[in-house]
């Protein structure tokens, strides 16, 4: 129930629930993610579908970065839609 949820506000003020946050918009986010800083290529596809694999479904990623190409791999070998 709502009720009995930790709702978690983007101004700091939120409490970590034992399996995720609650955000202010009302979605789940994975308490544990997976950061792809620093790897490239067939390595960093290879990590991201392991970890989704495992369960992860926060994947960390950003332009500055340069993987993107390789992340998206992994993600679309896994399958997830």
């Amino acid at each position: 129930r709502f009720e009995e949820s930790v709702l978690f506000c983007p101004i700091g003020r939120g409490m970590v629930e034992p399996e995720s946050k609650r955000m202010c918009t009302l979605s789940w986010l994975p308490r544990v993610g997976l950061g792809t800083f620093k790897l490239r290529g067939d390595a960093c596809t290879d990590v991201v579908l392991s970890a989704l694999k495992a369960g992860y479904r926060s994947i960390d990623t950003a332009s500055v970065y340069r993987n993107e190409e390789a992340v998206a791999q992994g993600l679309l070998k896994s399958g997830i839609p």
